[in-house]
């Protein structure tokens, strides 16, 4: 069994950002922005196909994070701008889609996506099922799990699949990847506002580490960290998704059916793409070929 847990927002931003490069087209024949649609869907139907899952979720934010907000104001306080009409509408574009397609998606309001899929990653698993989550965002590194738990990212210009396991990440950053949360709240993540201590990079985060045996509370009273423990503590709870920051009120996954659809949400789904002049998956839907390689 295997379910794959993808991070809608960080996918479907990928995609309008490839939209805004210069010289690509930024509304469809009939004005609408499809563009960003289209490569999201193309994205999950490549990963589903590879993939094989027996569940699909798709993860939305539900704004910023209140859980984290709430232990420090400062988290993600830059992006609070709102999103462009081209970007809402994406946004409402591919819920859309996935509703009519039949892919179950989830959204709580002042909820995260990250913590969604770390909660799907804590309870909603049977000790023995794959997960593989979809994402370019590297806090999911820490849910590495031998044999059971992979990250893939989303590659450019048709690209091998870039997939990571806790082998690959053992190899290639020389700890495990459970001890990644404490890395990075060593030296904190100025994207999303979370504090670090000054002057302490990923390298000096492992030295920092390794000299206290990968023992967390040793690191805390480390000569480099013990002056600042309290907003070391503080990071941590920020950035760790290993462990249950809040409590989330999500049914379990149902079973991905790629063949699923009803006769009326079928017909739905057809309206829906031809409406958007989506033509390419029009034809993949009517041969059975958008989740799997053969209809």
């Amino acid at each position: 069994m295997t379910a794959l847990l993808v991070d809608g927002p960080n996918i479907l931003m990928r995609a309008i950002r490839a939209m805004e490069r210069p010289g690509q087209p930024p509304l469809s024949a009939d004005g609408i922005a499809t563009g960003p649609l289209l490569v999201f869907i193309n994205c999950l139907s490549k990963h589903i196909r590879e993939e094989r899952p027996d569940k699909v979720v798709v993860c939305w934010d539900g704004g910023r994070s209140k859980f984290r907000t709430d232990i420090h104001p400062g988290y993600k306080a830059h992006r609070t701008s709102g999103a462009s009409d081209f970007e809402q509408g994406s946004f409402t574009l591919s819920k859309a889609f996935l509703s009519f397609a039949g892919i179950h998606h989830v959204e709580r309001p002042q909820v995260e996506a990250d913590d969604l899929i770390a909660y799907y990653w804590r309870n909603n698993r049977p000790l023995d099922e794959k997960v593989v989550i979809l994402s370019n965002d590297k806090d999911f590194l820490q849910l590495l799990v031998p044999d059971l738990v992979e990250i893939v990212r989303v590659s450019s210009g048709g690209a091998d699949t870039d997939r990571w396991t806790s082998e690959r990440f053992l190899a290639e950053r020389g700890y495990e990847s459970e001890y990644e949360g404490q890395v990075m709240a060593l030296m904190g993540d100025s994207g999303d506002g979370v504090p670090g201590i000054p002057g302490i990079g990923p390298k000096k985060a492992v030295k920092i580490m390794e000299d206290c045996s990968w023992s967390w509370l040793r690191a805390l009273d480390h000569p480099k960290v013990v002056e600042h423990r309290q907003q070391v503590e503080m990071a941590l709870r920020l950035v760790d998704l290993r462990q249950a920051g809040l409590a989330l009120n999500v049914q379990p996954l149902p079973p991905f059916e790629p063949t699923g659809l009803t006769s009326i949400t079928y017909q739905d789904l057809l309206d829906f793409l031809h409406r958007y002049q989506l033509e390419s998956v029009y034809s993949r839907v009517i041969s059975n070929t958008l989740w799997r390689d053969h209809g």
